[in-house]
């Protein structure tokens, strides 16, 4: 996959959690603790969104750069659509249910696809797309503990 087309799709995918965290810190406020869950969250993916930005910059001069991915660009795209479409409606869910969106996209192949990508052309990026997979590992862990501590079944 041409990398400024897996950028563009992963900086939507990070864009549009980083707005449903957002909305689920706020439908949940009188919740603190679920809130700052949630608003953690939403800042950590806005902060996925800069440093993914920062990099296609440094990369837009290796034109020629292309890398193998194990997701299809479908794939990528068809996250970014189920988090858009949750977003347009805006039918607020019961926690249980938000943990289990939540839960679901930090461990769907969207988020954890940058584990194993190794880029020798650009070690910057493979440091980079490491680091977002630990993030989104610590994203899912800890709201598999939320929902433990609440006693909400995690998906």
């Amino acid at each position: 996959m041409d990398v400024q087309r897996f950028f563009k799709i992963l900086i939507e995918i990070e864009s549009r959690l980083a707005e449903l965290y957002g909305w689920f810190s706020e439908v949940y406020a009188e919740d603190a603790e679920a809130s700052a869950l949630f608003y953690r969250m939403a800042r950590d993916e806005r902060s996925h969104v800069a440093l993914i930005q920062y990099e296609r910059r440094l990369l837009r001069k290796e034109k020629d750069l292309s890398f193998k991915v194990d997701l299809s660009p479908k794939e990528l795209e068809d996250t970014a659509c189920e988090v858009s479409k949750l977003l347009l409606l805006r039918s607020s869910p019961s926690l249980p249910e938000a943990l289990g969106l939540a839960l679901r996209f930090e461990n769907s192949a969207a988020e954890n696809h940058m584990e194993g990508i190794e880029i020798r052309e650009a070690p910057g990026l493979s440091r980079l797309l490491k680091s977002l997979g630990r993030e989104d590992r610590k994203h899912y862990s800890d709201l598999a503990a939320f929902a433990k501590k609440r006693g909400i079944a995690a998906p």
